[in-house]
């Protein structure tokens, strides 16, 4: 859970800039520079010292109504292999009750004329093949299903 804490910043921008100034007021004042990286829906990404952060800018109001939104729930994809793009299946190696390694390769997937090496997410028994060669796959689709490990 994200830790919250209070500060007053005065922040200098030109938009047309990498590097975002800011002044940080709170039990002492600090001059720090932002490097912008990217939009957000609600923001933006910015990085200090290595490190990224995604900053929301909300009124009171979203902020006060942001409580009452779920967090979406993730998908725990640790026994599953996933199109990571639209494409075609080349190959498939295994077939449900394989025994597979980390890594061992499990599909090929090509998308725009480019081959991709599918591998094990991890070691375990193969519990279903979704997919044969030639099939057509959407990203994030389901192509192999591990076991659950005992």
């Amino acid at each position: 859970m994200a830790r919250s804490t209070k500060s007053h910043l005065s922040v200098t921008w030109d938009v047309d800039e990498p590097f975002v100034e800011v002044v940080k007021r709170d039990s002492e004042t600090t001059n720090i520079t932002l490097q912008y990286l990217d939009p957000l829906p609600l923001g933006f990404r910015v990085q200090y010292l290595g490190t990224k952060f995604d900053i929301d800018i909300l009124s009171p109001r979203q902020r006060e109504l942001m409580k009452f939104m779920k967090e979406k729930e993730k998908l725990d994809t640790s026994k599953l292999v996933l199109s990571p793009m639209p494409g075609t299946i080349v190959s498939v190696a295994v077939s449900a009750g394989d025994v597979v390694a980390e890594g061992a390769e499990v599909a090929v997937v090509e998308a725009m004329k480019m081959q991709n090496v599918l591998r094990a997410p991890r070691a375990g028994t193969i519990k279903a093949v979704h997919v044969k060669p030639g099939s057509t796959v959407s990203g994030e689709d389901i192509l192999i299903e591990l076991e659950d490990e005992k």
